[in-house]
């Protein structure tokens, strides 16, 4: 494989996870969001933007997943605004899940295919 499609795997991967949109998830009670027109109950995962409100019932709960590694949890009686950037980038903190360890053991894995490739396509010496 060459450079070049190295280079295309590693864009495809990282396109996958910078696709991944935004949404809230009522977890209980109820769950409101101002997409821009006023609060509109929502009883299932919605998709929401940059600008949105979430606003959680006094007995509710609510997460708002950015991506598997951020993840804001909306207490009970709040309204939280949703960030055009995750709040959770750049604090340097492990996800509370195995993802770390999965991407750690992806990256792992392509270096050392790389390295291996590059050693058996080596150019003879004169």
């Amino acid at each position: 494989m060459s450079r070049v499609s190295w280079g295309a795997i590693i864009a495809l991967v990282l396109a996958g996870q910078a696709a991944q949109a935004t949404v809230v998830v009522p977890v209980a009670g109820k769950t409101s969001v101002n997409f821009g027109g006023g609060y509109i109950r929502v009883g299932s995962t919605s998709v929401v933007q940059a600008g949105d409100q979430v606003m959680v019932g006094s007995s509710g709960f609510a997460k708002v997943v950015y991506n598997k590694k951020c993840v804001v949890k909306v207490a009970p009686g709040a309204v939280y605004t949703i960030q055009s950037v995750p709040p959770c980038e750049g604090l340097g903190a492990l996800p509370a899940d195995h993802d770390a360890f999965a991407l750690g053991g992806l990256a792992l894995g392509v270096t050392g295919a790389a390295i291996l490739f590059n050693r058996h396509n080596s150019p003879a010496s004169p």
